[in-house]
């Protein structure tokens, strides 16, 4: 009785495990599938960064090119995946050197293509850029869930301070350095952000990339808002500390800044977050 039952158990657990072998494999081949659909950049450039480079950007696909300059490749990677913020504290694995060795990546659609490019979706455009890096990188992924420090954005004590933005309707003098984002128009500088008509899901990323680690809305506001938030960085502190060149009036931390000017609060906690672990991957081959 005991063998006919441990063999009814091994063969369920048999056809579990083949089950699931089939799914991981049809999985695959559907992300194939989408892939080869999708247009593809037809020109890619990916070289060293110049040594010792004093600035660094990584831009959107912005009419059908994607272009990062003097980037490690760990943020390039991270920017594929979706996790796009600096210092992503959700992106694991790999050696040393994609944390050092800065990079210039510019990818480029095919004119014949760009009809096409422009129906895309974010995580599609996200996928070419991902077969970019598995091509020239080799690189291998899979993703986990771990937990992990994130920030909680919340109603500080006395409510929002938001103003209500009238859908549609912006300064008539809005500088050309705004940007859309989001579904809102931002400008950010050193220490400052200001938002129009925008959701809290555009301030969102900011903060994330700001504080290097996830930021969760539970403030349960919706709708679009004006905002200016003022701080001054720690990086600006800092030099103030060490007798540098800081303002004379410095303001207050991104924390207090938050509270007093927008109604906000950020409480640290820890929560499940998807996360990106870095299999292999190869330093880029040459052009």
């Amino acid at each position: 009785m005991r063998r006919s039952v441990r063999m009814c158990l091994t063969a369920a657990g048999c056809a579990l495990i083949s089950a699931c072998a089939l799914s991981a494999q049809a999985s695959a081949a559907q992300a194939a599938a989408a892939a080869a659909a999708l247009p593809s950049f037809g020109v890619v450039s990916i070289k060293p960064g110049k040594p010792g480079c004093l600035s660094q950007g990584i831009g959107g696909f912005v009419a059908g090119e994607f272009q990062a300059f003097c980037m490690p490749l760990k943020q390039i990677i991270a920017y594929a995946y979706g996790y796009n913020t600096l210092h992503d504290e959700r992106v694991f694995g790999g050696p040393g050197w994609i944390d050092s060795a800065n990079y210039d990546l510019d990818a480029k659609v095919d004119v014949s293509d760009l009809d096409a490019y422009k129906k895309l979706k974010s995580p599609e455009i996200d996928r070419m850029l991902q077969k970019v890096l598995a091509e020239r990188c080799n690189l291998r992924v899979h993703h986990e869930s771990r937990e992990l420090p994130v920030y909680a954005l919340v109603l500080a004590k006395g409510g929002p301070k938001l103003a209500a933005a009238t859908p549609g309707q912006l300064p008539s003098d809005l500088p050309q350095s705004f940007a859309s984002m989001s579904g809102g128009t931002f400008r950010r500088g050193r220490g400052k952000v200001v938002g129009w008509n925008a959701p809290l899901s555009g301030l969102l990323v900011f903060l994330q990339s700001e504080l290097g680690r996830p930021v969760v809305d539970e403030t349960g506001l919706a709708g679009k808002f004006n905002f200016t938030l003022q701080w001054t960085p720690e990086t600006m502190a800092a030099d103030g500390a060490n007798g540098g060149a800081a303002p004379e009036d410095s303001g207050p931390s991104i924390f207090t800044a938050l509270q007093e000017q927008l109604g906000l609060k950020l409480i640290a906690k820890k929560e499940p977050q998807d996360v990106l672990v870095i299999d292999h991957v190869e330093q880029p081959t040459a052009n």
